[in-house]
């Protein structure tokens, strides 16, 4: 620790020569006054004696680590003996022997290990032996599993389908009691207030007019319809109606000699221009260049 110590030291020195070296450098580039030379150049020179000095300790420091049988600076010894004591050749040969008594234990225990590993090696071979010949079986086992296992899975899905189907009909069958069930009480009701002389229900005299409104129409129509062909019929029974347009020349006889107003397009009768017309612009024609 006191050679890391001198070493750091050592090494702050150095850095502070450095610095005053530059220093110094700097002041005679400025040209400094006498005093301030003479100053550092007493710095540098307390500096140069610390380093030389630092550099001395540090040697001896090094010639003590290489020699340990050298005493420190208290006088203690560097050296520093192990504690306990060396056995004698008694001691030695009776370990020796204990040693190989545990060693013949092992090689024993070795060999017993040895055994049963064949014997186990033996049965596994017969083993695989006996799997391979059965694989075969096995193997149509296990389809037969799958198989079975198919089968298993596509009933579940049917019995659930069957179940869920069941309760829909179960659900449709409450839903169509209880509409049963409010009909007959409806029924009854009706019938209880027929038998007092009143409407079945509240909206059925109602609906009752309507009807016979809807009907008295009905006849009505009808019987106007039945008029107006009998009256066509008596007025002129030779003609049949008709709901085609009228020609334009319809009554007009042919020796007056008046024009067919057909224009350009007879004896075609032009139709009439739709709505589209309005996006057509009329045409003009090209001057002729002179």
């Amino acid at each position: 620790d006191e050679l890391r110590n001198r070493d750091a030291l050592l090494e702050n020195l150095n850095r502070e020569l450095a610095e005053f070296s530059r220093t110094r450098a700097a002041l005679l580039k400025r040209k400094p006054g006498q005093e301030l030379w003479y100053a550092t150049r007493k710095t540098l020179e307390s500096s140069q004696r610390q380093l030389a000095q630092e550099r001395r300790t540090v040697l001896d420091l090094s010639q003590a680590l290489a020699t340990p049988d050298r005493p420190k600076e208290d006088g203690s010894s560097r050296i520093k003996k192990l504690s306990g004591f060396d056995p004698d050749k008694q001691q030695l040969q009776t370990k020796i022997e204990v040693l190989e008594e545990k060693l013949q234990e092992k090689k024993e225990r070795l060999v017993e290990k040895d055994l049963i590993l064949h014997e186990v090696a033996n049965m596994s071979n017969q083993l695989c032996k006996e799997a391979a010949e059965n694989r075969t079986w096995t193997l149509e086992l296990a389809k037969k599993i799958n198989e079975y296992q198919a089968q298993i899975r596509q009933l579940t899905r049917s019995q659930k389908a069957t179940v869920s189907e069941l309760s829909m009909y179960q659900a449709t069958a409450l839903k169509l009691e209880q509409e049963r069930k409010a009909s007959v009480d409806m029924f009854e009701e009706a019938r209880a207030r027929m038998a007092q002389g009143e409407a079945p229900t509240d909206g059925a005299e109602g609906e009752w007019v309507r009807m016979i409104r809807e009907r008295q129409r009905q006849k009505d129509i009808l019987l106007s319809r039945k008029q107006q062909i009998r009256e066509l019929m008596n007025a002129r029974p030779d003609v049949i109606p008709s709901h085609a347009e009228q020609r334009s020349n319809a009554y007009i006889s042919e020796e007056l000699g008046i024009p067919k107003p057909y224009g350009h397009l007879a004896p075609f009768k032009p139709s009439v221009l739709g709505a589209t017309m309005r996006h057509i612009r009329k045409g003009y024609g090209r001057k002729p260049d002179r």
